[in-house]
């Protein structure tokens, strides 16, 4: 099972909860439920929140230091856009959406549990507070393997593709 950023929480939660339908995990630029957010992630999210409207929100979430290499490039600008905007109007479309609910409520989960193989991927480049994560997971997990890819950050997969690709076959081989 494969994650990127809040789908490696999601992963990451399903592999705990279901282990026996996971066989190995890769968690790219994940986030992790009961983490304690910097005061800077917080009210970069408050800032994007307060909004409510998918185009200025998606401005607001790209403008973030983590998306600087992607945004740089127009290739990958676009594509991140694209996919950023569709994401928040998905959002801003559930019934049950409730702005006060932006949070995470999770207790952190007991990683120490996990025993398939893991895969964590991280750029050099992402936020202080992925970075964070990343370091929790390999630290508490006993087969957690990093791999930082340098000169990328939160869209490692988009701006070094060859570089993260070759990381989860490896892996992947190793583990198989």
């Amino acid at each position: 099972m494969v994650g990127h950023s809040i789908g490696g929480t999601i992963a990451l939660d399903f592999a705990l909860q279901y282990p026996e339908r996971v066989e190995a995990l890769v968690l790219v630029a994940s986030g992790l439920n009961g983490y304690s957010w910097s005061p800077e992630y917080q009210a970069w999210m408050k800032k994007i929140w307060d909004v409510l409207q998918s185009e200025e929100m998606t401005k607001q979430v790209l403008s973030a230091p983590l998306y600087a290499i992607a945004m740089s490039d127009p290739n990958i600008k676009s594509q991140v856009e694209m996919i950023t905007k569709e994401n928040l109007e998905k959002v801003l479309t559930w019934k049950t959406f409730n702005i006060q609910d932006i949070q995470w409520f999770f207790p952190r989960p007991k990683l120490n549990e996990l025993t398939q193989p893991v895969l964590v991927v991280c750029g050099n480049k992402d936020s202080q507070d992925i970075q964070q994560i990343a370091r929790i997971v390999c630290d508490v997990i006993p087969t957690a393997k990093f791999i930082q890819i340098e000169n990328a950050d939160h869209c490692l997969n988009f701006e070094k593709p060859t570089e993260f690709n070759e990381a989860v076959l490896d892996f992947l081989k190793i583990t198989y």
